[in-house]
């Protein structure tokens, strides 16, 4: 079996979106939200990390993130360490893009579990 893989895309000209990780299907801890970061549509990939790695019981190895946030080449969250095999669901909202321009996509990868 492999690591959960999550990808997300964001994309506006400006403004701000939350993204909450939040696991699921785990004994005790099913609906327990590990993440919930602010982030601005231009965040790298190195950006989101280290905003991960400044949450307290989220270790380096644990979430590591890719890509760039666009529909063709959206984040890939690679779920490892403590989370390694547990299901997760990346939530996007309150997408606040001043210009009006925006699309968001999110998907699991088809590997992921298998």
């Amino acid at each position: 079996m492999d690591n959960h893989i999550e990808h997300v895309a964001v994309e506006a000209a400006s403004g701000t979106f939350q993204l909450d990780i939040e696991l699921t299907g785990v004994i005790g801890g099913a609906g327990r939200i590990i993440a919930s970061l602010v982030l601005d549509f231009d965040d790298t990939a190195s950006d989101i990390a280290a905003e991960l790695l400044a949450i307290d019981g989220i270790e380096a190895g644990d979430i590591t993130v890719n890509g760039s946030g666009t529909i063709a080449a959206p984040w890939v969250f690679t779920f490892g360490g403590q989370f390694a095999l547990t299901p997760v669901e990346i939530k996007v909202f309150n997408i606040s893009d001043p210009n009006g321009i925006s699309r968001v996509g999110s998907f699991v990868d088809a590997g992921g579990f298998g």
